[in-house]
């Protein structure tokens, strides 16, 4: 027993452990246990949630072994999607897909995601900071800095990039000092290609840049680093490469970049997450959102206070820990930075300089990033780690007991970040806005028993009219079909019923998505397949022949001379 209580307190003392541990009650406050449950899919409907969720859902439908691997056949049929463009984590998907036949129909990883990534978050944040500090309290309060960023929480919403960790990790990677190999950051790096393509293109530059720093520094042969950064460049378009990523059917080039970026003021911008003072940017430059939070800023304020009182020598007995940046990981730090602002740098407000020079000889590259304003997190998370380390190198020159004012200085600084943030508990906000009825956005959740009549019959395709997509000139209003969660709720449906789905909300779209839409479209107009469930929105009616019925509100149409279970339940 004593062995077992000793080991625990040995736990206890790891930074790992404690920054989980902050990552896990922080889950807890701003999502729910439930999510995590995968066979809770109705948690994910709504939003940006069911497009990640639908993705992984119909894959399960595509072939065991297809190329490429990543590739949804079922969804937005005829032409189909990849893993990659919703946002599934193909990484799971691939995984998971060979066991299928083992999991519940209703499972969803993406609960338990979120749950991962806000434990890593904590974890990878306290170790950072023990690289400079040894109280548990300081690193308590460290983690709670790290996870109660504003930018990490407000993408909950997109459970894929909550994968700031591994930022986190090549940043910690690189203040750890020089090593002579790296392939544990190699192989973070190239899998992070199969969780989120932005986070990739942050964590490969930041990488380089490492190494860089090691060959620079002498702890690796030039040679030994460029074999690294090859390995590494060439593994991971090779997974993208697998799951689809430059298959010549998607448009990957696409209108954006220039508008969805950072703001100069990012860092200060609240944009409605503080309680205590506000200051907007343009809406589309949310993409680029980074506030700092109040604890940070107070950080930031108290180490550039203490940096002007001077320089004092050591307090005798105390040993300074504190790991600069490595110069080639800070220019790649600040490039991505100056990426995030874009071709048109906005300070609130007001457009203040524009770069299209800069950016016309490279831009059908800079497109394929068009959210360039993700790109400012790097920056972020290195500033928080910047103010913790600043602040115990300045207060071990101003105070004799520079650990305990450390502890106690992050610790208010922890509890100013969390008083600070105005965000509500997700899971409920959700719940708020999509499932109460009340809520701006309610539909129903499909509960006539009709819709599980549709596996009895011999259909093969559901399809919406009009066809709704991103790439479809026309559609489902956006409000009714995606903030709903109506093309969601039909999606998960066809799925149940093993059928093709015609529609989805996708980040790329595939070549002649448009003249596809507009083909669907007119051939329901002119007859009903008899293979295909019909779904008809608001001004568009069935041709004659059709046999149809309002299931929760939606108006289902299956050809006239259909005879089974499911067709005789509609209105003849």
């Amino acid at each position: 027993m004593q062995q077992l209580l000793r080991f625990i307190a040995e736990l206890s003392r790891r930074p790992t452990v404690l920054g989980s541990v902050v990552g896990a009650l922080a889950f807890l406050r701003y999502q729910k246990l439930a999510i995590v449950d995968p066979t809770n899919v109705q948690a994910f409907i709504a939003g940006d949630w069911g497009t990640h969720m639908l993705g992984w859902l119909q894959f399960r439908h595509a072939p065991l072994w297809h190329l490429p691997l990543g590739q949804v056949p079922h969804l937005g049929f005829p032409l189909g999607t990849s893993l990659l463009f919703t946002d599934a984590i193909p990484l799971l998907g691939l995984v998971l897909r060979p066991f299928s036949a083992l999991l519940p129909t209703d499972f969803q990883y993406l609960g338990l995601w979120l749950l991962t990534s806000f434990v890593l978050q904590g974890a990878l944040g306290a170790q950072i900071a023990a690289l400079y500090l040894r109280s548990r309290v300081a690193l308590v309060a460290s983690a709670v800095l790290f996870v109660l960023l504003p930018a990490f929480l407000i993408r909950n919403v997109h459970p894929a990039l909550t994968a700031h960790w591994i930022i986190l990790a090549v940043l910690y990677g690189a203040l750890r000092g020089p090593r002579r190999t790296r392939w544990g950051l190699v192989a973070l790096v190239s899998l992070a290609t199969l969780i989120q393509p932005y986070l990739w293109a942050f964590a490969v530059i930041l990488f380089l840049g490492v190494l860089l720093d090691d060959a620079r520094r002498g702890a690796s042969s030039w040679t030994r680093a460029a074999v690294s950064g090859a390995t590494c460049l060439t593994a991971s378009f090779g997974l993208l490469a697998l799951v689809g990523g430059f298959s010549s059917g998607f448009q990957t080039v696409i209108a954006g970049f220039g508008s969805y970026s950072a703001n100069a003021l990012t860092l200060v911008a609240p944009n409605g997450t503080s309680r205590f003072f506000h200051l907007d940017s343009p809406p589309t430059q949310l993409e680029g959102f980074a506030y700092l939070g109040l604890g940070v800023l107070a950080l930031l304020a108290i180490v550039g206070l203490l940096s002007l009182l001077g320089r004092h020598p050591l307090q005798q007995g105390y040993s300074l820990r504190a790991p600069g940046v490595p110069l080639a990981t800070g220019v790649a730090v600040g490039l991505l930075a100056a990426f995030a602002l874009s071709d048109h740098v906005f300070v609130g407000s007001r457009e203040v300089l524009t770069l299209a020079w800069l950016y016309d000889p490279i831009r059908p590259l800079a497109e394929r990033f068009r959210c360039s304003g993700r790109a400012i997190w790097p920056l972020m998370y290195l500033l928080v780690t910047l103010a913790i380390g600043g602040l115990q190198r300045s207060l071990a020159r101003v105070t004799r007991r520079p650990e305990r004012t450390v502890a106690l200085v992050l610790a208010v600084c922890a509890g100013i970040q969390g008083g600070d943030l105005a965000f509500t508990n997700r899971y409920d906000e959700m719940a708020r806005y999509f499932f109460d009825k009340a809520g701006p956005y309610f539909v129903d959740r499909l509960s006539d028993p009709r819709w599980k009549q549709i596996g009895t019959g011999s259909y093969r395709h559901m399809a919406v009219v009009p066809t709704t997509s991103n790439g479809c000139p026309a559609g489902m209003p956006y409000e009714e079909g995606y903030r709903s969660g109506r093309i969601a709720l039909l999606s998960l449906e066809a799925y149940r019923a093993d059928l093709t789905f015609n529609s989805g909300y996708f980040s790329r779209w595939q070549i002649g998505e448009a003249a596809r839409c507009a083909a669907q479209n007119q051939a329901a107009a002119d007859h009903l397949a008899a293979d295909t469930v019909y779904i008809f929105g608001t001004g568009h009616q069935p041709p004659r022949g059709s046999r149809c019925a309002y299931l929760n509100t939606i108006r289902v149409c299956v050809a006239d001379q259909n005879g089974d279970p499911f067709a005789r339940s509609l209105a003849p």
